[in-house]
């Protein structure tokens, strides 16, 4: 099945709202650069196959949805009685407050239930799907104590769940872990044990044992090698990574495309994985908003957004 997912293009004033990570900078951002990242990133996850639905930001919102393009805060897809639902973490950020109600059109338009939970948690951002009914929850700093337990009790009592809990300086699951699988089919899991407060990589080769984890250095996941995003055995990556990193993908099947998102990734602090929201197993309808059929109007906003917003204070 073709990987669908959904992404939300940054508006014309997009700027870094909070500083929500260690790598995000406040200060002045350039929504059109923002935007053409945002473009390149549409295309590399089109071309390595995958099918991308566009979520468009409101116009004249308020407050901003500064926040909206990192989709995989939105929460997470799971199947209910064979059925798509949409869970949708409580916002524990001010400046992501105004995403909600976004989001919850959005899936209500494609016919999916949506649930709001009472707990925060960063959506797909720390929750890493390992295979069919297995999951990596590594609870970030914006998830709340009982969050582990309640997407556990959603995911349902067959599912193969392991928690965890990120360790400063990191915020978020997916700035430690990723989950790669090659186009033969074979998964591939990058982890930056220091990033973990209380699991091992000896524990998650127990838990998940036909899995290949690799151990990521500090320089590695400092350059974002967990915020990769594979898309049928391409990894979208950022810049950075070591030779030996790379060579540990290489080697495994993956073919390695190197994306370079200064403002989003160097000024946003969310990587091409915090950048997409994937779908799984959703099935896309004939009039979907897909990204093949509405780039062009994206493109054509490039020329009308402003080369530098003041953003917040530093």
């Amino acid at each position: 099945m073709r990987a669908t997912f959904v992404m939300s293009y940054p508006a014309s004033d997009w700027h870094v709202a909070a500083a929500a990570t260690p790598r995000a900078k406040a200060g002045p951002a350039s929504p059109r650069a923002a935007l053409a990242e945002w473009i390149a990133l549409a295309d590399a996850v089109t071309t390595a196959g995958g099918h991308v639905l566009v979520c468009d930001p409101p116009a004249g919102a308020a407050p901003r949805p500064t926040g909206l393009p990192y989709a995989a805060d939105w929460g997470a897809l799971v199947r209910r009685d064979d059925r798509p639902l949409f869970l949708v973490p409580r916002a524990a950020a001010a400046h992501r407050a105004a995403d909600t109600p976004i989001v919850t059109d959005f899936f209500a338009a494609a016919g999916v239930e949506v649930q709001p939970l009472p707990c925060a948690f960063a959506g797909r951002g720390d929750l890493v799907q390992v295979g069919p009914g297995r999951y990596l929850f590594v609870a970030g700093a914006r998830a709340t104590p009982d969050a582990a337990a309640l997407v556990a009790r959603e995911l349902g009592e067959t599912a193969r769940f392991v928690a965890a809990r990120v360790r400063p300086p990191f915020a978020f699951g997916d700035e430690v872990a990723a989950m790669l699988v090659n186009k033969a089919g074979d998964g591939v899991m990058l982890v930056h044990e220091a990033g973990l407060a209380d699991r091992t990589i000896a524990d998650l080769r127990s838990a998940f044992n036909k899995v290949d984890v690799i151990s990521v250095d500090a320089e590695d996941a400092a350059a974002g090698a967990c915020t990769a995003l594979c898309v049928h055995g391409t990894v979208l990556h950022p810049p950075g990574l070591s030779t030996a990193v790379r060579s540990h993908l290489i080697r495994r099947g993956f073919q390695l495309v190197e994306l370079d998102l200064p403002q989003l990734f160097g000024r946003g602090g969310g990587g091409p994985h915090a950048l997409v929201n994937e779908l799984v197993g959703f099935v896309v309808g004939a009039g979907a908003p897909d990204y093949p059929r509405g780039r062009d109007r994206i493109v054509a906003l490039l020329e009308t957004y402003p080369e530098t917003h003041p953003g917040s204070p530093a």
